[in-house]
């Protein structure tokens, strides 16, 4: 369940950046809380392509607590990604900005996404199967089952 707080957050940011022409999406521990699942994330993930987290750092430069720097690759073979963190209202915020055929952006960038209303605020979340399909390309065995025990109750 996602906190209020959490939950006013991620308004916030969908509003500063709902006409910015920017494809992202939640995903993470607070995407699955926001899709159902019983889990109280730590912070919010979200996914942009990498040219577009200029436009975040920009929108958010106020929130910023570590600038844009380079990231390894999720596994071997796919192309290193970027990323910044900020912090909105006491809730850090990892913003990572991958490439067209990086391990999650390629899911957003494939319409992997599902519009969660959030007080009616539709919010891009990574599909369930396709987080779990994710977490399984990067070895989080726990992460998956979780997801997958969570899809088998709902159908």
């Amino acid at each position: 369940m996602l906190s209020q707080n959490f939950q006013n957050v991620i308004k916030f940011i969908f509003e500063k950046i709902k006409d910015k022409n920017i494809k992202w999406a939640l995903i993470g521990s607070a995407n699955m809380a926001l899709q159902g699942i019983d889990v109280s994330p730590n912070d919010l993930d979200i996914i942009i392509n990498q040219v577009d987290l200029k436009i975040f750092e920009q929108e958010f430069r106020e929130y910023i607590i570590e600038s844009i720097s380079k990231k390894p690759p999720f596994k071997n073979g796919l192309p290193e990604s970027y990323e910044m963190r900020l912090k909105i209202e006491g809730i850090k915020v990892h913003v990572s900005g991958g490439y067209d055929n990086d391990i999650y952006f390629s899911k957003v960038k494939d319409n992997h996404i599902l519009f969660v209303k959030l007080d009616g605020v539709p919010i891009p979340c990574l599909l369930l199967e396709s987080e779990a399909k994710t977490y399984s390309e990067t070895n989080r065995k726990d992460k998956v089952k979780l997801i997958m025990d969570f899809l088998k109750t709902c159908k």
